[in-house]
């Protein structure tokens, strides 16, 4: 019995491939990559602003506080660039921009973890 079996009995541990995997090719199609830049150029100079720190994880309050506006309206401007940007949850919008910024940058290779690729190495 492998320790996995040991924690959950009757469960047997099912071998996958490697967790991570460095594939360039994977992370985004060409007509992908115009998109986003496109969606990025229609941001405001503000949404810019609040999209870079939603990207490092502030929560809406420390934003609004940084920026000196209310919660609400860092909410509507959060609303505002969900909808430009063409994605519903936050972690799309993350990836999304994380995935072109690694490009824009030109980056070798693309972090993917199972088959959704996130980060630039």
């Amino acid at each position: 019995m492998n320790t996995a079996e040991s924690f959950l009995p009757g469960h047997p541990v099912k071998p996958h491939g490697p967790l991570i995997q460095f594939d360039r090719s994977a992370a985004l199609h060409e007509a992908e990559l115009h998109e986003i830049g496109d969606s990025l150029g229609r941001l405001t100079q503000r949404q810019r602003q609040i999209l870079e720190k939603i990207v490092n994880g502030l929560p809406n309050k420390v934003i609004a506080m940084d920026l000196q506006i209310s919660q609400r309206t860092v909410e509507k401007h959060r609303e505002g660039i969900m909808h430009r940007m063409r994605v519903r949850s936050l972690a799309a919008l993350v990836r999304r921009i994380v995935l072109y910024e690694a490009y824009a940058h030109g980056g070798d290779s693309v972090a993917v973890i199972g088959e959704y690729p996130v980060c630039n190495q």
